[in-house]
């Protein structure tokens, strides 16, 4: 497969472009310097595709305009093998509009070698300083207590990622965090480099507004994995847990509690294999050694006890007792809390088939006194894990 651009008269400069994906191997990319660009197999088009699911005459691709004056696409289908925008087809022989970030490709399927991203060279920065003359922001995906989350273009390389969006002010006030707490967080993911752990690209902030550029995880997250299966199997509950056990380890290694570990928090980079991203470092917070943390903080229902109502401190343990409860909520479908006493754990909400060595690993998550409480070192050295720990993590899927 390849493809190939014929030059001709051309504007000073693109007015968009089609970026290709990182599978598609044999693609170019395409800058769109006329008013149309006619792409097929056929070598008369302005750009050919030699693959034969491409028609001789397969699309056209014409430059409109928005309403504020910002240039937009129309993809006119012209082959019976199909033109899909955003992984839908576009009605045969029909028109489709196609706005900055869209995906243009030749198949329904995300991971198809046949697909483009495209991108508007004149569209006004949105975005504040450099943030705006790097990344397109695009559609929102997530909304938290202090932040929003939206996808985003790289104008570079065309590669999408999440971009979060704290709103801050000089003191903390109401669906704002305060900017000193933004930029620790920002600290915090420069500084960890993990592979699961969210990955930082960048960071842009002004007097109001902190954007952090981190990596796009597709799959949603644990929670919403969760809502659709029930529960997971042992398997896979255990296959996510080394994962997490592993990003935590590199955190508490590091002198940082994460502080807000929950199933919403842990997001899904693949599904098959099954990989997660341990994110959202708004509350995580630097321990030095030999000191505790203070204050109340966390999602109820994940909070450890001495978070809640400890007067001492607390430390590192704290993500554990989190983690116990995510685990609970992947084996059973829902927190161990019993209403009126959230830190006496349900246990006959678990499978009757859950391994000893299962049981046994979540009591020791579950330990109400933080002193006798599993640390994350020695989790990996638990039975339930340590045979993971010397095979591939892609061995279990919970959609088989």
């Amino acid at each position: 497969m390849s493809s190939t651009l014929k030059s001709g008269p051309s504007s000073p400069r693109p007015w968009a472009s089609l970026l290709p994906s990182p599978n598609s191997i044999g693609l170019a990319r395409v800058d769109l310097l006329n008013a149309s660009l006619r792409v097929g197999r056929a070598k008369d088009n302005d750009t050919v595709i030699s693959h034969p699911s491409i028609g001789f005459y397969h699309c056209v691709i014409q430059k409109s305009v928005q309403l504020d004056g910002s240039p937009l696409a129309v993809v006119h289908d012209k082959s019976p093998f199909g033109t899909y925008v955003n992984y839908s087809r576009v009605e045969p022989f029909g028109y489709q509009r196609m706005a900055n970030g869209d995906t243009l490709s030749f198949s329904s399927s995300p991971d198809a070698p046949l697909t483009y991203t495209f991108i508007t060279i004149d569209e006004p920065f949105r975005g504040s300083g450099g943030f705006g003359a790097r990344y397109i922001l695009g559609q929102q995906i997530g909304e938290g207590g202090f932040s929003s989350v939206f996808q985003a273009l790289d104008r570079q390389s065309g590669a999408k990622r999440a971009v979060k969006v704290l709103h801050c002010s000089t003191t903390s006030a109401h669906r704002q965090t305060s900017l000193s707490d933004a930029l620790r967080e920002v600290q915090i993911m420069q500084n960890i480099f993990h592979p699961q752990v969210l990955k930082f690209y960048a960071a842009f902030h002004d007097r109001q507004t902190v954007r952090i550029v981190s990596e796009l995880c597709p799959f949603g997250n644990l929670l919403s994995l969760i809502f659709t299966l029930g529960t997971l199997d042992e398997a896979s509950a255990r296959v996510v847990t080394l994962q997490v056990v592993l990003a935590l380890e590199c955190l508490h290694t590091l002198g940082v509690v994460h502080r807000d570990l929950k199933s919403e928090n842990i997001l899904l980079s693949s599904i098959d294999p099954l990989h997660i991203k341990v994110a959202d470092y708004g509350l995580a917070s630097f321990l030095r050694p030999g000191y505790t943390l203070q204050g109340s903080c966390g999602t109820p229902g994940y909070i450890a006890p001495e978070v809640r109502f400890g007067t001492k401190g607390y430390d590192s343990k704290a993500d554990c007792w989190s983690l116990g409860v995510t685990l609970f909520e992947m084996l059973s479908g829902s927190l161990p809390g019993i209403q009126g006493s959230p830190f006496a754990t349900n246990w006959a909400a678990l499978p009757d088939q859950l391994s000893d060595a299962g049981l046994d690993f979540l009591r020791r998550l579950l330990e109400t006194d933080p002193r006798i409480r599993m640390r994350t070192r020695d989790s990996l050295r638990h039975l339930w894990l340590l045979s993971l720990i010397y095979f591939p993590l892609d061995r279990a899927f919970p959609f088989r």
